[in-house]
This record gives C-alpha cells, structure tokens and sequence, in this order.
C-alpha cells in the first residue's frame, strides 16, 4: 500500500477518488468524449503510482482528479439537459420570432459546449457558469413554449410589438384588427396577408439596422434609396408601391438559385453536393424533403455549397434560401431530384456511398462464385483461397475484369 502524506491526503483517499471518477465516467461519459487525451495522462498517472510517493505528487493527483471529478459532473448536468430538450423540441416553420432567436441560441451554445468539452477546455478555469447560462436558456425557452401555448398571441398582443409602430396612423392608432380587415381583404392583385406584412416590416428594420452599420463605417449601402420608399409605403398602406419597391429591392441583388443539381434530374449517387448562387456572403439554409435543414455561408462571389447531402430513394425535394432577404420574396422555390440506386453489377458503383469507385479499388476487390459477396482489400493467400463469408467455404472468386463480376 502506498505511504501516507502530508495535508490529510492519503495514498487510499487519492484510490477513492479515483474509483468515484472512473464510476462517474462510465455513467456519464461511456463515448469517451470529454477530453479524451487528458484524461488518458491523468488515468496513466495515477494507475502508475510507484512507493514511495512524495507529498507533493500526493497533492498534485488530488487536486488533478477533483477538477476532472467536477468537469465530469458539469457535462453529466450538460448532456441530460440538451438529450431531454432536442428530444422534446424540434425546430420547424411555426415557430415565433422569439421561439426562434431561443432555440438557434441553446442550439448553438450546445454546440460551443460539446466542442469545448472534446478539447477539455475551461477544465482548470470552470465551465459551470457557460453550463448555468444554456440551463437557464433551456428553462426560458419551456416557459416562453408553455406560455405561447397556454395564452396564444391576439392581433391586440401582436399589435404591441415594436415592429408594427411604423404601420400606426400619425393622428390615431388604427387597431391592427380593423387595419388588416381595412387593408387586407382576401383577393386583391397588390395585398399582402397581416403575416407577409410582418415579414416585410421585419426585413425593413433589419436591412435599416444592416444600413446604419454601413453608414458608420463609410460603406454604400445600394438599399439607402429604397428604404425610405418601402417606409414611405408602409406609412401610407400603399400596398402597390410597397410591391413596386420589393420588386426594384430583388433587382439589386441575385436570387438564391441551385445550379446542381438540375432541377427535376435523376441521379445514381445517394451522396451529392448541392450547388449554387446567393447574393454574396450571406446565410444559406437547405430544407430537404420539407424537415431536414442544413446551413452555410455563400462565399465573395455568391457561390455555396452543401457537401455530401444523403437522399433517400425516390423523388426529393430541394428549397433553399437567404433567411436575410427572403422576405422580398413571396415563396421559397423548390426544387426535385429523384435518386435511382445502383448496385455493383449494374455498374461501378460502390453499395455503401453510391459513389463511382475509383480504378485502384475496384482492383481491390473479389467476389466469391458461391455466395456472391464482394470483399474489399480481400487477399487469397492470407485466408488459404477460402472465402471469410460465414459458411460459405466458397475456394472461388472473380475480380473485375471477369465478366462474373459484373453480373448479377
């Protein structure tokens, strides 16, 4: 057994606490996520404990392992939160503005959180308080859910909101009901829905926001002149000017177009890269078969890409756009490929990624006469010309320049 030392701190009590750790980790941590490598070090250390060992190495162990002992609590506390949350709550196109802005926030602290976790970052310096912030987040945004849910939002309620103080008359408050059953009646060549208002008086403040961050760093903003002619329709309830303006606001910028693939092509690769244009560095979101969404950033030039989007068989559809500009726009456009599989003797294509094998690996790989499995990386002399498919015992095989290979 090893030596006492100093301070109160036992050669036993550093083994306790390493026996609490190690219970820990496995309860919370059985991936092996957090801070693998150092984790490894301290493992190593401590299991490799030599007598004597001195006070200060005692010490030193101690204090390592009781920091890694409060780090693996913060990401137990971490990991059941966001598992029950993203399980429970599932972002979609219902959503308010307020729900949204909560959501993307927990969604990418959680993200932060987990990275640093991996790096073992904030280990010594404590990362309780970033875990307190995306706890309480988390409890804003159930609040915030069981209220909408519990009192939904009324035209008086939506009628308080600062984004509609521009639509108000300057002589009296025109009452949001009475407003949208004045102006907006149900078919009318130039009249938008009390929704598609609050989307473009939302896209107003927000382009007048991007224009003041330009004014103050001497840029030329090309919407300066429109803007004040959207405000002065929005005033006004001019609902055809306020059209005529959109229409001028889309010509200064290009549309977010997918280039490749086609639209309404086919395709044998279950595995694609998505490409196209938008207007220059902005956002890009992809919503695929109307519930998956990636996002990414268009580059200088306009150009974006998603790499490596899965379809699944048969018809998908394609939409994509810029959450900045979309509301120009009336609708998202969609777009549709239809992924036909391939399978190996059809063609050279790989069963797993769908993706055309090159030259090199197809000379890799056999297939057995009696079973008809391909093997990859196979060698007939290491396994004595006997196929390794369970039962098979195949002593057989063709490579791709017999025909066999290729057919079914």
């Amino acid at each position: 057994m090893l030596q006492s030392a100093a301070n109160n701190i036992s050669a036993t009590e550093l083994q306790n606490l390493y026996a609490q750790l190690l219970d820990l980790k496995n309860k919370a941590d059985k991936e092996g996520v957090v801070a693998p490598g150092r984790f490894a070090i301290l493992q190593q250390q401590t299991e490799n404990l030599q007598t004597p060992v001195t006070a200060h190495r005692l010490i030193y162990l101690h204090n390592q392992l009781q920091q890694f002992m409060q780090y693996m609590q913060q990401f137990d506390r971490y990991k059941k939160a966001v598992s029950v949350f993203f399980a429970n709550h599932k972002s979609n196109n219902n959503f308010t503005y307020e729900q949204l802005l909560r959501y993307f926030f927990i969604q990418n602290l959680s993200r932060r959180l987990f990275d640093d976790f991996c790096a073992g970052n904030y280990l010594e310096t404590h990362i309780e308080p970033s875990i307190n912030l995306l706890l309480n987040l988390i409890a804003g945004y159930v609040k915030c859910e069981s209220r909408l849910m519990q009192h939904p939002p009324t035209p008086a309620d939506i009628e308080k909101l600062p984004v509609f103080n521009v639509l108000k008359q300057p002589t009296g408050n025109l009452p949001l009901k009475e407003y949208v059953k004045r102006f907006f009646p149900n078919e009318t060549a130039f009249t938008f829905s009390s929704k598609r208002l609050g989307s473009i008086a939302g896209g107003f403040f927000m382009l007048s926001a991007y224009e003041l961050k330009d004014t103050f760093l001497g840029k030329p903003n090309p919407f300066t002149p429109l803007l004040a002619q959207l405000k002065e329709a929005l005033l006004t309830h001019n609902h055809a000017q306020v059209s005529h303006v959109l229409n001028k606001m889309t010509q200064l910028i290009p549309p977010v177009i997918i280039n490749t693939p086609g639209n309404n092509s086919t395709t044998r690769f279950k595995v694609i890269d998505i490409q196209g244009t938008a207007p220059p560095n902005s956002g890009v979101i992809l919503i695929l078969n109307n519930n998956t969404q990636f996002t990414t950033q268009a580059n200088e030039q306009g150009f974006f890409t998603f790499a490596k989007t899965e379809l699944q068989s048969g018809q998908n559809t394609l939409q994509c756009y810029s959450p900045q500009y979309q509301f120009l726009y009336p609708s998202v456009p969609v777009y549709c490929i239809t992924f036909v599989a391939a399978f190996p003797f059809t063609g050279r294509i790989d069963p797993v990624t769908q993706q055309p094998l090159t030259e090199t690996e197809i000379e890799s790989i056999w297939r057995c006469a009696n079973c008809k499995n391909y093997m990859f990386s196979y060698s007939v002399e290491d396994n004595n010309g006997v196929c390794v498919i369970l039962k098979c015992n195949g002593k057989t095989f063709y490579n791709h320049r017999q025909k066999e290979f290729w057919t079914q």
